[in-house]
């Protein structure tokens, strides 16, 4: 019976230890996260393209429509044949890549 409780002892006394630390954490994520932050950094979304894909016109729309007050929205082609006509929303700038060929696919390559 000793040898149980000088195990079991320091472990239930650390594990007591342990949920107040927690408490303490939780009570600190939730003040965190409870306070408004007025910095919003200016942002880039990047979207490649090539050809029509499903849904494309409405995820377009939908990236074009973010509530953040600082962001741009990039389409990267190819060639500007890539982009299906009438996808495009009147907030995205239009970068055409013109990369060489490699071996990676052409929508990774728009990032290199």
């Amino acid at each position: 019976m000793l040898w149980y409780w000088l195990f079991a002892g320091p472990a239930l006394v650390l594990a007591a230890l342990s949920l107040g630390g927690e408490r303490k954490r939780a009570a600190y994520v939730v003040w965190r996260l409870s306070e408004a932050s007025e910095y919003l950094p200016p942002a880039s979304v990047i979207v490649p393209v090539k050809g029509e894909d499903q849904g494309l016109r409405q995820n377009l729309a939908a990236l074009a429509s973010l509530d953040y007050p600082d962001y741009e929205l990039l389409v990267v082609a190819r060639a500007a044949a890539d982009i299906p006509p009438g996808v495009l929303p009147a907030r995205a700038k239009i970068v055409l890549a013109h990369g060489a060929g490699c071996h990676t696919a052409e929508k990774v390559q728009h990032f290199l």
